[in-house]
């Protein structure tokens, strides 16, 4: 967590007097109720954004300034959550909070954000600092002028973001359009890249402390090029760099440590032979050779009950023990569960387990509900920030458990801020968590000839820590009473085992060939 209030004492706290002044200044046409944005080149036109004054801040309203700057948001009224996404950094903003998350960053405001007339009100000084470091344009504000201009930024390079994982880092620069970049070197405790014909925002770039194996960061600006040298704080074992585009980015991955599946393993400067050996070992864990399987809920948390009584941890204990008997029967692979029996293991113990084991792919099973008795068939989630209010209502339905354990400060609010904190182990394998949903539908739809809901994402406390694609399955709603019928019977349970079954073969089929380089990444 960065504290950015003493950067803005001096702007954001307008005594009285002052604020009396600057009202005559302007005149009461321009009156102390709106900003004006303006846009001397193009290619927005001019916008108003309301203000108001509380104590002794000046706060602007958030949403007025998303829509002066066609930034996208998504506001959930009933949390009072506020989230704005510029190319891929997304910013969170909560009422009577004075704190905002900037990607995987926290930073601390200057006074609470306030709720006001159902809208989002930020300090405004405050707000356009922040803004300065992630928006591809130029800000100046006139403040005796009560006037933002934004223009055209002279930037190419106008941000970045350090992504700590457990066997490495994640460095995310985020760029105005593809550049040239003249390799990328890794020499003496040091790794340099040359971006061809491109203009940093030195600011943006520096006030973002470095993370993870990155110790600090050093920018050479050239005539016709600027070097981004950064100084490693342990050995890199690996090095990959790529770039993205809709955003564009350049994505730098360092791999400093080889993750066992129970432990953390650090390297510790091997030599050249055991490096070799670490690499081979972290190629070979990447085989899918164990599925771990997790019945949901158990012993006192019964899960959904079905209008008639049913009761979802009995349902999908069962179709988990099919589901074992399948996979041990045809296949070479290794199945463990996480329960086998009528008893309550706790959310974070489950994903634990399962790196213990070793697992390289993990399944909850669920049974769906609804207090909609008519909602219908099944769905697959993966690990990330609910992007739909009904995601997030499943992922708070399922996340409802933690009232049964003993500990529940360990777990946080995974639909919003937190889930960037806690999910970064797992974010590794979204990827391919996505791909294993996608697939999981498909066949599900085959065997069950049901409404496919389709693929979504949320933040799932059963999926978080899991070092491997983890997707959450559920199966239909026991609050529909046709679709309760049917999993009360052995026949349909077989076949949810069997589509699971069939869709793991195939992802195993995926994997196997991408790691023998028959085909890309899905």
């Amino acid at each position: 967590m960065i504290k950015m209030a003493s950067a803005f004492i001096r702007y954001t706290r307008i005594p009285a007097l002052g604020f009396l002044v600057m009202l005559l200044f302007v005149g009461a046409s321009a009156g102390a109720d709106y900003l004006t944005v303006s846009f001397p080149d193009g290619p927005l036109p001019d916008a108003r954004v309301s203000v108001l004054q509380s104590g002794d801040l000046l706060y602007a309203d958030l949403n007025d300034f998303a829509e002066a700057l066609n930034i996208r948001t998504f506001f959930n009224a009933e949390r009072r959550k506020l989230q704005y996404t510029i190319g891929s950094v997304r910013l969170k903003w909560s009422a009577d909070n004075a704190f905002v998350v900037i990607g995987d960053r926290i930073y601390q405001l200057p006074s609470e954000v306030i709720y006001d007339r159902n809208r989002l009100w930020a300090p405004l000084d405050a707000f356009l600092e922040i803004l300065t470091t992630v928006y591809p344009a130029r800000i100046d504000y006139e403040r005796y002028l009560w006037t933002v201009t934004i223009r055209p930024t002279q930037f190419d390079v106008y941000a970045i973001s350090y992504d700590p994982k457990e066997n490495g880092t994640l460095i995310r620069i985020s760029c105005l359009r593809k550049l040239a970049i003249s390799g990328a070197a890794l020499r003496d405790g040091r790794l340099s890249l040359t971006l061809m014909g491109a203009k940093v925002n030195r600011k943006a770039l520096e006030m973002i402390p470095p993370e993870g194996a990155i110790k600090e960061l050093i920018i050479d600006e050239l005539p016709e090029s600027v070097q981004l040298t950064f100084k490693l704080s342990r050995q890199v074992l690996d090095h990959t760099l790529w770039q993205e585009e809709n955003p564009d980015q350049i994505i730098i991955s360092l791999t400093t440590s080889i993750v066992a599946p129970d432990s953390i393993v650090q390297a510790e400067s091997p030599p050249g032979e055991e490096v070799n050996q670490l690499l081979e070992r972290d190629q070979e864990r990447w085989k899918i050779d164990c599925v771990v399987i997790d019945p949901g809920h158990g012993g006192k948390d019964t899960g959904a009950i079905g209008v008639t009584g049913l009761k979802e941890k009995d349902v999908v204990l069962d179709v988990a023990l099919r589901l074992k008997k399948l996979l041990e029967k045809n296949t070479d692979l290794r199945v463990v569960l996480t329960r086998e029996d009528d008893r309550f293991i706790g959310l974070s113990d489950r994903t634990k387990f399962a790196n213990q084991v070793g697992g390289k792919l993990f399944i909850s099973i669920h049974c769906n509900s609804s207090k909609y008795r008519s909602a219908n068939g099944f769905e697959t989630y993966f690990l990330k920030p609910a992007r739909s209010e009904r995601a997030m209502e499943v992922a708070l339905l399922e996340n409802s458990v933690i009232k049964y354990e003993e500990s529940k400060n360990q777990y946080q609010d995974l639909t919003e801020e937190n889930y960037i904190l806690l999910a970064m182990a797992q974010a590794e394998f979204a990827k391919e968590s996505e791909t294993m949903a996608d697939i999981l539908q498909s066949k599900m739809k085959i065997h069950t000839n049901l409404k496919d809901r389709g693929v979504d994402q949320a933040g799932f406390y059963v999926l978080v820590g899991a070092s491997m694609p983890a997707i959450l399955f559920e199966a239909p709603f026991l609050s529909n009473k046709r679709e309760e019928k049917l999993l009360k019977t052995k026949k349909f349970r077989q076949k949810i085992a069997q589509g699971i079954y069939e869709s793991i073969l195939e992802f195993k089929k995926r994997e196997d060939q991408k790691e023998r380089g028959l085909t890309t990444r899905p």
